[in-house]
């Protein structure tokens, strides 16, 4: 039995389940002690989980060359989807067809229910995608009437920037029909690159919300303490106008060079709970649709491209 079997042995002696990023590197050390009494480095683990991944689920590689058929399959079950393949046709003379770039994805249920049933605000997000080939995974999420994360759209780019942004909306907006009702639609996000650009260019009319713990994460590197964090959090959830003054004066006087931040951070109208547009029916301040979503899906990342989307 090669070393592979053996550590593929015992992850399901260990774990019956899905094996995960930990549960591998610990098979993977248990297995070279208990078999040969030795440690290896890191670099040989890598390369041992690599082989045991790909045993479980095939080459990586592979997969890229069976999208177009995943593309036609999930068109074939799934009515009324949209899947966009980008590639490039040119390759060097070592490769052989194309070269794989970007993937949209856009269920035809998620897409209908959303519009029917889910309240008109769309977070956004980006995260690092793990494992052999890597890229960003892009995510648009809405709320359900039960206040749960819905999933609507998600995307694979090979990084997060102003272009890839642009792309990804300008295919979420024919889903969705953005553009033809763009004062209705909000947007919630990070303070991400290249996003608030292209919503400004693509979307004047409708409102952008900045995720409020994303900018307390910025805020605690300048101002800490606790005082000064329930300050600034009693400040983004004003709900009237009057009181968001009131807050601001008393910040002013405890700490003018935390007022002075506050003021310059970002429009009030993207963070202050007393100017957020009232048509959603949705106060959050949060982007923790996305995070919550993203939660789900950490070992998802790590897989090859079509059992990351089966």
């Amino acid at each position: 039995m090669d070393h592979v079997e053996v550590v593929r042995e015992t992850i399901h002696r260990k774990d019956q389940s899905e094996p995960s990023h930990s549960t591998l590197l610990t098979a993977i050390r248990q297995c070279v002690d208990e078999q040969f009494g030795s440690t290896i480095s890191r670099m040989k683990e890598a390369r041992a989980k690599g082989a045991v991944l790909e045993s479980i689920f095939g080459k990586i590689g592979d997969q890229y060359k069976r999208l177009f058929y995943y593309n036609e399959e999930l068109l074939r079950t799934h009515p009324e989807s949209t899947v966009h393949i980008h590639y490039d046709a040119e390759r060097t003379r070592s490769s052989s067809g194309p070269r794989f770039r970007r993937i949209y994805v856009c269920l035809g249920t998620l897409k209908v229910g959303w519009k029917r049933f889910c309240r008109p605000i769309i977070f956004l997000e980006a995260c690092f995608l793990r494992g052999m080939y890597k890229g960003q995974l892009f995510t648009a999420i809405g709320i359900d009437p039960h206040n749960g994360w819905w999933p609507i759209a998600w995307a694979i780019a090979e990084t997060e920037s102003y272009e890839q942004w642009q792309w990804f909306l300008e295919f979420l907006d024919e889903d969705l029909d953005i553009s033809a009702n763009a004062p209705r639609y909000v947007f919630m996000s990070d303070q991400q690159k290249g996003l608030g650009m292209v919503i400004d260019e693509k979307y004047p009319q409708s409102e952008h919300r900045f995720c409020v713990q994303h900018m307390y994460n910025n805020y605690k590197k300048r101002f800490s303490g606790d005082v000064l964090r329930k300050r600034m959090w009693g400040i983004s959830s004003s709900t009237m106008v009057m009181e968001f003054d009131q807050n601001m004066d008393a910040m002013q006087v405890f700490d003018a060079n935390a007022h002075r931040y506050l003021t310059r951070v970002a429009p009030r109208e993207k963070w202050i709970k007393a100017f957020f547009s009232e048509h959603t029916l949705c106060d959050t301040q949060l982007n923790n649709m996305c995070e919550t979503f993203n939660s789900k899906i950490v070992l998802t990342r790590e897989k090859p491209i079509i059992t990351k989307f089966g």
